[in-house]
């Protein structure tokens, strides 16, 4: 098992390993626990969440077609998306740890925004609240990471700059995805037990949080989504959503 890096990130934690055996590691006689990951389509919620950002004045989100940029795929026999999986069979937790990437490849300085789902249809217009009503968690022009790291450990914070990436040609990658945890008690071929959870899932490039020294937004931009969200922000952000992290690229060097 390749050895793993803990790296720090501001208001998120990330496990990158290298090509890890699968499951819990169980000794014989105890029960062994695995977890499986499915992707739905490419795009789910694209043309919401794009709709949105037409009307704050962003550029459109682009579809990821670059394995760089896309989100990693499940891999039977390594461990990539147990913690994910976790979280997510959790109800979601605090979103504050997951196994995103086997290797250095581009996506630990990516942005991953979560919402959990109670099953694989996801509403989108609740999606595109969720990112209205993560307007709140700002109390003015949000500046850079390195002048405030508090704003940028807030969840709300966190979802709202992946969703809203002010970054021209921002790449997108949201998909469905279904998590499944399988129990197997011994002896060989003994009791099976299987538990299914659900998340709607959004990856963009590149972090705009990568850079300590420099806001996310420029003062223009921030103007045109105020104006805008100001007025349409739900009153109360549903609870069960939560992002997962925002991994900050400058914690990798």
């Amino acid at each position: 098992m390749a050895p793993a890096r803990l790296l720090p990130f501001v208001g998120a934690t990330l496990f990158v390993l290298g090509n890890a055996a699968q499951g819990n590691g169980a000794s014989p006689g105890q029960s062994a626990t695995t977890y499986s990951a499915e992707f739905g389509q490419d795009g789910a919620c694209l043309p919401d969440v794009n709709g949105l950002r037409e009307k704050v004045g962003l550029t459109k989100l682009v579809q990821a077609t670059e394995p760089a940029k896309k989100l990693p795929p499940f891999e039977p026999g390594e461990n990539k998306w147990d913690d994910f999986c976790k979280d997510v069979l959790r109800g979601g937790g605090k979103g504050s740890k997951g196994t995103v990437s086997g290797s250095d490849d581009g996506r630990a300085s990516a942005m991953y925004a979560m919402m959990v789902l109670t099953s694989a249809a996801v509403d989108c217009t609740a999606f595109v609240g969720r990112v209205k009503s993560a307007y709140k968690g700002f109390s003015g022009f949000p500046p850079a990471p390195g002048q405030n790291t508090a704003l940028y450990e807030n969840p709300d914070v966190l979802f709202f700059t992946a969703a809203l990436n002010p970054s021209e040609g921002a790449n997108a990658d949201c998909r469905v995805v279904t998590c499944t945890e399988t129990t197997v008690t011994p002896p060989s071929g003994g009791q099976k037990k299987e538990r299914k959870g659900y998340a709607m899932l959004c990856m963009t490039t590149p972090n705009v949080l990568s850079d300590g020294s420099s806001p996310p937004y420029t003062k223009e931009q921030w103007e045109k989504i105020a104006s805008v969200l100001k007025a349409s922000a739900p009153a109360v952000a549903p609870s069960m959503f939560f992002v997962l992290l925002a991994a900050i690229g400058w914690a990798l060097l």
